[in-house]
């Protein structure tokens, strides 16, 4: 048999603000993906990848943090350093620490240098994952995350994204989609 619970005036106490929810709890989820497969990047400078990957949040609780997630699909060629660095309101994030000279960034390929592969097209595309729980954000306030890509080789060689940097328009190559993630998590 059922109870029956009456309440005649609870004032404010179920309002957003006041329910704490365990912590791990994910709160909120925001995601992008981006499937173009016509983008490339050249350049020697820190890029957003595409809108699409620029995610907006607005936490609700200032001791929450965020759990970010994600793939990016790269295609490159010979003579390249293509890495991702994850940008939380324009902070880098989640990146190696104590490099020396070397260049720093969440994910990505480090340096490519096929000696033997002399002027072969290039037909790979690699997977770069990206799992990274930020601490405390310290704000309610919109909260902007996004991949950012970089090739750190001078040489101007193209990298591609979700195609190989062959990206020939053939039926014998594939393309793929790059995803990205931001939730929430209850402190």
């Amino acid at each position: 048999m059922g109870s029956t619970l009456t309440v005649d005036n609870i004032v404010g106490a179920t309002t957003a603000a006041n329910v704490k929810l365990p912590a791990g709890t994910v709160l909120q989820t925001v995601s992008g993906t981006f499937s173009d497969v016509d983008h490339s990047f050249t350049a020697n400078s820190w890029a957003d990848i595409d809108s699409s990957l620029n995610l907006s949040i607005t936490p609700k609780y200032a001791t929450s943090k965020l759990l970010i997630t994600g793939n990016i699909l790269l295609g490159i060629q010979d003579d390249s350093a293509p890495m991702i660095r994850l940008s939380v309101n324009g902070s880098e994030v989640g990146s190696a620490t104590n490099v020396g000279s070397r260049r720093a960034g969440h994910t990505g390929m480090s340096y490519i240098y096929y000696t033997s592969r002399g002027s072969e097209t290039y037909y790979e595309m690699y997977s770069n994952t990206i799992h990274f729980l930020t601490s405390a954000i310290g704000t309610t306030s919109t909260i902007v995350c996004k991949p950012q890509i970089r090739n750190f080789d001078p040489s101007g060689v193209v990298t591609r994204i979700n195609t190989s940097a062959y990206n020939g328009n053939v039926d014998w190559i594939g393309v793929g989609v790059s995803s990205f993630t931001v939730q929430e998590v209850s402190q």
